[in-house]
């Protein structure tokens, strides 16, 4: 089997997936040309699927392939698995199945993962340390004690139905604990591990159940991929591309490549400068790094990046740009990925400009290449390679190939053929095109006489193009068909021409066009040379016609997936047809698609070309509001908002929806009492037009509402009402989210166990729609419930995974709030430089996308660990930027905690300022009212700060206050409240210095609230 050169490689979910087919290919002796991507990072079913979506979608694949699926995910297993046959196949030589179900698992319909494969017996096989695999079904639901070993108990969450049900049965690897608290499970790895290098006892176990995976495989070989490598020989021959020359261009690509500046490739339209990347890709075995992405006017960077094989990071919720550009560039950076953006001139989106900057030396082992008929200007040092003519000798060598392989009939004078080489510069199109006229029986002489004058090889080669079109012997058939095909912008199959062609019988017409090099072809795709087309573009009549049938070739494409190459071309096509109507409809509904995959700019550029050209619905407003929301542009998205529910022609729906959100906007300003009534507001209107989506939202917000107020009783009903609206409807994330709020109400009331519970629902859900920013802030909540509980060993595993996660997917508000929480497990525990190092890593994070409430909390986080350090002058700097900044926002929650920590900054120092101490806490008082947020300790050290004053000394500096509020903030100081006695009377014990805080955090109360 090793001797054979692989013709597919093998992709597989985990890392232990191809641990076990590989080591079951050699005990069946199962030989076939296959290599499987041994990876030890785990894909997921996510990314194999984005394999199938987008990468499939490149046309450079070196080898096939071929992604194994579990079948545990009903929802992905639908979209990988053939119809007529056991594998579905994709573009470009991908393909895609799902584990068939072995014999001995028979029922397990939706539940096989490839460790069912192996029978019961030889999955509990013990290692050497005693350790094995568990079975969910050997526990108990209630007690998660093991149903024949009581010394054994499950930690994870576990469903009533795995427990119970052996066909809905879960692997079981972690979290099970011996009565001295030892985990006595075998990962899944080591598992592998152990089958792959024959450890005993692990060496002796039954394969025979992987035979029906390689049997889909090699039918896969068979039919799909052995016929393209050895095609029939009776098929009709067709031409052949070429390269030569270049030498100087590849040192110079190669030498670029060391340094960090993107490279350029320019040169006139028809040089080469695109078989010249494609070159450098198979010299430099680039393939297995590249990312080749094909520019339009339309091309948005959200495309690029789901091209890049990184969509999870466009899904991450409320991702403002700059946040993009950085998760982008940390992810290009990780997986060493190497750009080239071809026709880079077409461009006209600016972000690709500001992620270019953004970018620039902060990418080192990633590369981003340009390709482009001029120096591309994106404002950052660029590498130029530029591509002229073929030296005389290679130009000569390269029009002799042509002719021979392309025209073998053609018999013209060895002088002639170089001096029509030497006349068009060695241009290569020029040269091809030449050939091309030289073949229709033009004679060398005219065609010298009537190209002699013209000086630019790309006017040159527009001149050549129209002496062919012209031509007596180009049939109108090819003409039609050459005008027609200018339409398509890029490559295309070959079913597009049966489309726009109305089942017409094009195939002699293609054939021809083939041979003469007009149209070239690849895995099935069709294209042509970018000049050819837009001098063809230039000619075709009825334009509007035609683009109109493209525009519904490729609505014809969709799937359930939202390709966002697929919506920007027919969005040209529709835009080109002057279809407005037909816009508008899309916008209405794909929109809300579109912002929460995360294509926000392909979005903007749909409405903005809309509007412009008059067109505006009042959905409009809220996709505006949206967007302006996602780029931190609040005041902004309060303007769309508050039109949506206020424009006359809105209807009811839309006008809820602009409540609610106006009403969201609001509480993360801080404003949260205002909030609630557009929330009240909203919810009443769903609720008469019977809106069940719109209830469940307003319900959560409301419920969001009273928690921040502190009545988490109300809270509590109100979400749990918006999560029975949600579970009938069935939006899975939607469900999800629900839980994970009524998961910190109860965190908040004491319940632990419920809170956990809601979290791990919550989880699992994520899980299941692999929703991975929303699995990683369940691990942060999960987490913060386990140091709550002081178990920091747990919290810490929890938040790891949490960062990670993050870091896979770029979500570097995940990241900063992962540093922000380890950094305070660590001051928990008294290592106050590791959470310094923490918290500065999570601020530097926060700064570089623009995250000014994330710049804040970590300030904050260091001011406080600065004042546990003694260091109060540090603390109240950072105090005092953090202060700052959630002015600029009106952030009045985090403005009421910032005045908080400077007053009890300066109310702990050994040289004491108690007017100015008291002048921040009664500051943060009146925000506190104003909010309606827990006031207590704020209370209680103004009213010690009474005492230490006295009165006369208290009142003035009260009444010194006072004049500088202004008028709608003096009701919130009720100045007699602290001028009598009791103001606070202590209702509950005094908590010692040295006791676990009340709060709740784990920590001492004179390192927490009681400082």
């Amino acid at each position: 089997m090793a001797s054979k050169k692989p013709l597919a490689i093998i992709y597989t979910e985990g890392k232990t997936d191809w641990k076990h087919l590989k080591k079951a290919q050699e005990k069946l002796s199962i030989d076939i040309p296959i290599a499987f991507y041994e990876s030890e990072e785990p894909l997921g079913s996510g990314y194999l699927l984005n394999m199938c979506q987008f990468l499939s979608k490149r046309v450079d694949n070196e080898l096939p392939g071929i992604c194994l699926f579990d079948r545990d995910e009903p929802h992905i297993c639908k979209k990988v698995e053939g119809k007529d046959q056991p594998y579905k196949v994709w573009d470009n030589k991908y393909f895609s199945f799902v584990l068939p179900i072995p014999e001995h698992r028979e029922g397990y319909d939706e539940n096989v993962c490839i460790e069912f494969y192996y029978t019961d017996d030889e999955l509990r096989t013990r290692d050497q340390n005693g350790r094995r695999i568990f079975l969910s079904t050997e526990f108990s639901t209630r007690s998660k004690r093991h149903k024949y070993n009581d010394n054994l108990v499950f930690g994870g969450a576990l469903k009533k139905e795995a427990a119970e049900d052996a066909t809905k049965a879960k692997i079981i690897d972690s979290e099970v604990f011996d009565q001295n608290d030892n985990n006595v499970a075998l990962s899944k790895d080591a598992f592998a591990e152990n089958i792959l290098n024959d450890i005993p006892p692990f060496d002796n176990f039954n394969f025979e159940s992987f035979r029906k995976v390689f049997e889909i495989i090699e039918e896969i070989l068979q039919k799909e991929i052995f016929p393209s490598v050895q095609p029939d020989s009776r098929e009709e021959e067709l031409p052949s591309r070429f390269f030569i020359g270049r030498e100087e261009q590849f040192e110079l690509f190669e030498k670029y490549l060391k340094r960090n500046q993107p490279i350029s490739i320019e040169g006139l339209g028809g040089i080469g400068k695109t078989a010249f990347a494609e070159k450098c890709i198979e010299k430099f075995g680039l393939a297995d790094r590249a990312v080749w992405f094909p520019c339009t006017q339309d091309s948005k960077l959200d495309s690029l990046i789901e091209m890049a094989g990184f969509p999870d990071l466009l899904k991450i919720e409320k991702l403002p740009e700059l946040a993009k550009y950085s998760g982008l560039t940390s992810l290009l950076e990780r997986h060493e990925k190497i750009l080239f953006l071809d026709d880079f001139q077409e461009i006209t989106d600016s972000s690709f400009t500001k992620f270019f900057q953004f970018a620039d030396k902060r990418l080192q082992n990633a590369k981003i290449i340009l390709i482009a008929r001029e120096h591309p200007e994106i404002r950052v040092l660029t590498l130029p390679i530029r591509l002229q003519g073929l030296e005389d000798d290679y130009a000569f060598e390269y029009a002799k190939y042509i002719i021979e392989h392309n025209y073998p009939e053609l018999n013209t004078d060895e002088q002639d053929l170089q001096a029509i080489v030497q006349q068009v510069k060695g241009h290569p199109l020029a040269i091809e095109l030449a050939i091309y006229l030289l073949d229709f029986g033009t004679s060398p002489e005219h065609f010298l006489q009537a190209i002699v004058e013209h000086e630019n090889e790309e006017f040159l080669a527009r001149r050549l193009l129209d002496e062919i079109f012209n031509h007596p012997k180009s049939t109108q058939e090819e003409k039609e068909f050459m005008l027609a095909f200018s339409v398509f912008r890029g490559k295309v199959k070959e079913e597009a021409f049966t489309y726009l062609f109305e089942g017409k019988d094009v195939n002699s017409t293609i054939r021809r066009l083939r041979r003469k090099l007009m149209l070239l072809s690849e895995d099935g795709f069709y294209e042509t040379h970018p000049l050819v087309r837009e001098f063809c573009y230039d000619r075709l009549a009825n334009k509007q016609e035609w683009h109109k049938k493209a525009a519904e070739y490729f609505q014809s494409q969709r799937t359930e997936h939202l390709d966002s190459v697929l919506e920007e071309t027919i969005f040209y096509h529709l835009s080109s047809s002057e279809q407005w109507q037909v816009i508008i409809d899309l916008i209405c509904a794909r929109g809300e698609q579109f912002i929460l995959s995360g294509y926000t700019d392909v979005l903007k550029d749909m409405l903005d070309v809309s509007c412009r050209q008059g067109r505006h619905s009042p959905q409009f407003d809220l996709f505006y509001g949206e967007i302006a929301e996602i780029q931190g542009e609040w005041d902004q998205a309060l303007h769309y908002f508050e039109h949506a529910f206020s424009a006359t022609e809105a209807d009811e729906k839309i006008q809820a929806q602009g409540k609610i959100q106006y009403g969201e906007i609001l509480r993360s300003k801080g404003d949260v009492k205002a909030s609630l009534a557009y929330f009240e507001q909203g919810y009443e209107i769903c609720r008469a037009i019977h809106f069940q989506r719109g209830e469940a939202r307003s319900l959560d917000n409301i419920g969001l509402a009273y928690r921040f107020f502190g009545d988490f009783d109300a809270a509590k009903a109100k979400i749990e009402a918006s999560l029975k609206l949600r579970q009938q409807m069935g939006n899975i994330s939607d469900i999800a989210d629900s839980l994970n709020n009524l998961g910190g109400i109860l965190e908040e009331q004491g319940d632990f166990d419920g809170a956990r519970t809601h979290y791990h629902r919550s989880f699992a859900l994520y899980e299941e729609i692999d929703a991975k920013f929303g699995i990683a802030v369940s691990l942060n909540n999960l987490g913060s419930l386990l140091r709550s509980q002081c178990n920091f060993d747990d919290a810490r595993q929890l938040y790891q995974r949490s960062l990670t996660l993050s870091e896979e997917i770029g979500a570097k508000f995940g990241i900063a709030a992962s540093l922000n929480n380890l950094g305070g497990l660590l001051e928990a525990q008294g290592d106050f430089d590791g959470a310094r190092e923490l918290y500065q890593r999570s601020l530097t994070l926060s700064e570089e996308i623009g995250a000014k409430f994330g710049i804040a909390a970590s300030l904050n986080n260091l001011g406080l660990l600065l004042k546990a350090q003694g260091d109060f002058d540090g603390a109240q700097e950072h105090f005092q930027r953090s202060l700052a900044l959630l002015e600029e926002m009106e952030g009045k929650l985090g403005i009421a905690k910032t005045l908080y920590n400077l007053g009890s900054l300066i109310y702990d120092q050994k040289r004491k300022n108690y007017p100015l101490s008291l002048h921040y806490f009664l500051k943060s008082y009146i925000l506190q009212q104003q909010i309606e947020t827990p006031k207590k300790e704020t209370e209680r050290y103004i009213a010690n700060l009474r005492r230490k004053l006295g009165l006369q000394r208290f009142t003035h500096t009260v009444e010194d206050i006072l004049q500088q509020l202004s008028d709608d903030q003096k009701p919130y100081l009720n100045v007699d409240k602290f001028l009598q006695d009791d103001t606070v009377r202590r209702t509950e014990p005094k908590v010692g210095r040295n006791d676990p805080c009340p709060c709740g955090s784990g920590k001492k109360y004179k390192k927490c609230c009681g400082r």
